[in-house]
């Protein structure tokens, strides 16, 4: 691998700015990093570009800053690029802003122990919308696409995964909300 990380993190720099940071061990023939961002942990686009050390061999510090987040989960990535033009991706993370009213969806028993109730309100019922489902890395572990004029309540079985917090993104042309849910 031409660059090793030792961290990649994004969290909240305030209510209206998430901060990316990230550190190198070593980097060989690197040329910058693209960030990324999505809000379906999908489609992403880049949102900005750091030139690279190049070549190194001591830590590297590097940080970025999204002034324009979007509302609910914010999924983040890095692309690093060669001076070949070679890249590779990072794992994504996920920051959520809460700049949109979550009343449009109930998020149901919590925490659970394996089916939850998602309910939805409003305009919800008659739109297209996806279901995103994060671990606590931020890691994307089972997407739902479902189209206009759903079931007013989707049963989503999680008996699968493994016991711990996940945030379930649910998203439509307009809402987007998202909750904490503890799976025990």
């Amino acid at each position: 691998m031409p660059v090793t990380y030792q961290y990649f993190t994004a969290s909240k720099l305030n209510e209206k700015a998430a901060i990316l940071r990230w550190e190198t061990s070593q980097e060989i023939n690197s040329s910058h990093f693209e960030v990324q961002a999505s809000i379906d942990a999908v489609s992403f686009s880049a949102i900005g570009r750091i030139a690279a050390a190049g070549n190194a061999s001591i830590p590297t510090h590097y940080s970025f800053t999204d002034y324009n987040p979007k509302n609910g989960v914010n999924y983040y990535r890095l692309k690093q690029v060669d001076r070949d033009g070679q890249f590779t991706y990072s794992p994504a993370r996920a920051v959520r802003f809460d700049l949109v009213e979550n009343g449009m969806v109930k998020y149901y028993p919590n925490p659970t122990n394996g089916m939850l109730g998602v309910a939805m309100t409003g305009n919800m019922k008659i739109e297209a919308k996806v279901i995103n489902v994060s671990n606590a890395a931020g890691i994307v572990v089972r997407q739902i696409r479902l189209g206009a004029n759903s079931p007013d309540v989707i049963q989503l079985n999680m008996n699968g995964f493994a016991k711990g917090t996940y945030f379930i993104q649910v998203k439509s042309s307009t809402t987007n909300s998202t909750s904490r849910i503890v799976l025990q």
